[in-house]
């Protein structure tokens, strides 16, 4: 890299690629692109590899800021980030309504259908004794995590594979996008 070049990407990096282990990553900058003594590069993921690189004084922190850029669920799948689908109220509902065969009959969807709609009353009266004080928060399912700048539903599903740890700099290649003509 050049001078210019590092100039560039101090002021904005979306003009440049960035690869860790042959995946393309976003990166973000939460200590401020100074390289102090407690200056760290972190390189978040899951099983489909790097997504993330962030730089921050510390792994917390990285973690927190990778998990407020990600995207958060929709309210749809908040019973499944909750728990629903494993909760004894889903256990009951299975016994007193046997699924069809899978994939094998016209009455599998229908099933599916009635089941996601039980899933989400659950959730509903779940809710409303939560707000109404008679039942404690649940903890949420493997695999999400809440933001701590609350966006949208203010959860995030990172998946049951996510992983971060510090960068190998050595791993880490930086490269000026081509520029487009008009």
């Amino acid at each position: 890299m050049k001078l210019s070049d590092i100039l560039d990407f101090i002021d904005d990096s979306d003009k440049f690629i960035i690869t860790v282990e042959g995946h393309e990553v976003t990166f973000l900058d939460e200590y401020g692109l100074s390289c102090g003594d407690n200056a760290h590069f972190f390189v978040a993921g899951n099983e489909f590899g790097a997504t993330t690189l962030i730089h921050s004084s510390h792994f917390e922190n990285a973690w927190g800021a990778w998990i407020d850029s990600c995207p958060t669920i929709e309210e749809s799948e908040l019973p499944e980030a909750y728990g629903v689908p494993d909760s004894p109220e889903i256990k009951a509902w299975k016994e007193s309504h046997p699924s069809p065969p899978p994939y094998s009959s016209d009455g599998w969807r229908p099933w599916c259908d009635a089941m996601r709609a039980e899933e989400k009353r659950i959730f509903k009266a779940w809710s409303d004794d939560m707000h109404a004080g008679l039942r404690e928060y649940p903890e949420l399912s493997e695999g999400y995590e809440y933001q701590s700048n609350a966006s949208g539903t203010g959860i995030v599903n990172v998946g049951h594979y996510s992983w971060m740890r510090e960068a190998d700099l050595d791993e880490v290649k930086v490269t000026r996008k081509e520029k487009t003509s008009k």
